[in-house]
């Protein structure tokens, strides 16, 4: 980006012996590359006086984009410039066909998260339709594999129909969340099919015996991309038979789906109900039918070679990956979410930390390596936190404590309240950097941000809160220029405008947590306990009762004893 204004990936850069970058670029076609390669052979061989200007000159752009503003005082972000933000965001949005407007459309799942949490905080009816038509055409469309779960990497157009066929398994883990969050506002049938079939996904192709996650699926297989997803007409009549006019009817395997010689992409443009009604059958009778066809489809498939495995485990993506299956546990009470959530959990534990606590950053045939980066401690105490609250066993909060502990000793910044990305004792060629941005996964900073906010209302103390809001209040400058890149930033200013501690006190606090949490309140943590050992629960223990505290700031409403109760106190304003 120093170099040209623009970036991308794959990113190729060049570099002195002493790590100091001259060149960089992003994608070139073979014969360019070659011919690149020899041009930089001959100046390093030639002029090397040139080649040491442009390291010194690439370096010093670097350490200067490293360097970041932040106000003297953290000050609050208020509602209305969050909602100036918003505005300016809402003219690249593409309300037909959902995601941003035009293509490649990437789903950047951190923005639909706040949109939509934004469109609940302030009742945006048409931000809200926004987002579950969002959400609805990727689950839909090609994006997604129709056959057996998961999602691609981005679309190349904009209908969500041509994937670049790569699976992630941080896209993955993002989606599952926020399908799973979604669901407890909607109920939707088809958002609760998708996640259950993109976490079996994620069980099949990308878990080791060990309950780590892989990182990634190729897009090709034999040297085609989506070979391995696509179809042929006449392979599918095969298969189907007399069900092959109704999967068409279904999958569109005809002008709509067709993409290029004679390979078609299996998506949808009409939702179960609609296509039940057009062909006068009940819809279990039609679900059972989509249901048979996947499990021919995938049989099937196997026999196909696949994509490469990307089997290195990153720590941060684990993470992601644990707590989505926490998040989806809540949503629908699946409780093998949540065991499968807790191995990894202790996976992450037991390969990709020592005996200190450290943190790093893989994991790949039982060595780990290359100390953790800010993203694997912000992405873990997140997790953490998450499993405390689905299960209130207060190890993990310990847990989470202790990273946290680790993250502002060995990341801090002392004149900026914003954390480095590599450790203080990293060997680094140029400069250590600060992620603030978020992009296709929320920035670390913002994370930690968000940690440190959660921690401070769970443990009472006010330096997390502080740090935090700072923190907010140094990144959130920018967000009406750019609100799409400060989105998971905007959450954190949401929580901070109007945010309720829940501590549930008493025996059965886990089962009750568990009920509330299956309603939709973003803006809500929970904290459950059976004793008063707790800062959310110190002195509201009454013996013989469980009592739910609705609370902010420190300052509760009168206990209730059951979950509507305590459902409308969380709906109403205080």
């Amino acid at each position: 980006q120093i170099m040209t204004r623009r970036g991308g990936w794959p990113l190729n850069a060049v570099a002195l012996p002493d790590g100091r970058p001259f060149w960089g670029g992003t994608y070139f076609p073979k014969a360019d590359w070659i011919s690149i390669l020899q041009q930089i052979a001959d100046v390093y061989k030639n002029d090397r006086n040139k080649v040491e200007q442009y390291a010194g000159e690439l370096t010093s752009g670097i350490k200067e984009s490293a360097l970041i503003y932040e106000p003297s005082e953290a000050t609050d972000i208020s509602e209305e410039y969050i909602k100036n933000g918003v505005v300016k965001w809402q003219q690249y949005l593409d309300y037909d066909m959902g995601g941003n407007a035009g293509s490649p459309k990437f789903m950047i799942p951190s923005n639909l998260q706040f949109l939509y949490e934004y469109a609940n905080a302030y009742e945006d009816a048409k931000l809200n339709d926004y987002v579950t038509n969002t959400l609805e055409k990727i689950a839909l469309g090609g994006i997604y594999d129709q056959v057996g779960g998961g999602f691609a990497r981005y679309s190349t157009d904009k209908l969500w129909k041509v994937p670049h066929f790569e699976k992630m398994l941080y896209d993955n883990a993002q989606l599952v969340s926020l399908f799973s969050q979604v669901f407890r506002k909607t109920k939707s049938p088809l958002f609760k099919q998708i996640v259950y079939q993109t976490i079996a996904f994620v069980q099949r192709e990308l878990m080791s015996d060990e309950f780590v996650f892989y990182a990634a699926l190729d897009a090709d297989s034999e040297g085609e991309e989506g070979k391995y997803y696509v179809w042929q007409k006449d392979e599918l009549q095969s298969l189907l038979k007399d069900d092959f006019e109704l999967f068409t009817e279904v999958y569109n395997v005809n002008s709509i789906g067709f993409w290029e010689d004679n390979k078609y992409i299996l998506h949808r443009t009409k939702k179960d109900e609609e296509i039940a009604e057009n062909q006068k059958m009940s819809l279990v009778d039609l679900q059972k039918k989509i249901t048979q066809w996947q499990q021919l489809l995938l049989k099937e498939r196997l026999n196909r070679i696949r994509p490469g495995l990307d089997d290195k485990s990153l720590t941060s993506w684990n993470a992601m990956m644990g707590e989505a299956l926490v998040d989806a546990y809540l949503s629908f009470g699946e409780i093998s979410f949540l065991d499968l959530a807790l191995k990894n959990a202790r996976a992450i534990s037991k390969y990709m930390q020592d005996e200190q606590g450290l943190l790093y950053h893989t994991y790949k045939n039982g060595i780990r390596k290359t100390e953790g980066f800010l993203e694997d401690y912000a992405f873990t105490i997140s997790f953490y936190l998450r499993i405390f609250e689905a299960t209130t066993d207060q190890t993990w909060l310990k847990e989470a404590e202790k990273l946290t502990a680790l993250t502002m000793a060995h990341f801090s910044d002392n004149e900026n309240a914003l954390f480095w990305f590599s450790m203080d004792d990293s060997a680094l060629p140029v400069t250590r950097q600060k992620e603030v941005y978020d992009n296709v996964i929320p920035a670390s900073n913002s994370v930690m941000a968000t940690n440190l906010f959660k921690l401070g209302k769970l443990t009472g103390v006010e330096e997390y809160a502080r740090r935090s809001k700072k923190m907010m209040s140094s990144a959130l400058r920018h967000f009406q220029e750019h609100p799409s890149s400060f989105s998971n930033w905007a959450r954190l200013a949401l929580f901070h405008q109007r945010f309720y501690e829940v501590a549930v006190v008493g025996v059965g606090a886990e089962s009750i947590v568990g009920n509330l949490s299956k309603f939709y309140h973003p803006n809500a943590i929970y904290c459950g306990s059976e004793t008063d050992g707790l800062h959310l629960t110190k002195d509201r223990l009454v013996k013989g009762k469980t009592f739910i505290y609705v609370c902010r700031n420190n300052a509760c409403l009168l206990p209730v004893e059951n979950v509507a109760d305590a459902i409308s106190l969380l709906d109403g304003e205080f």
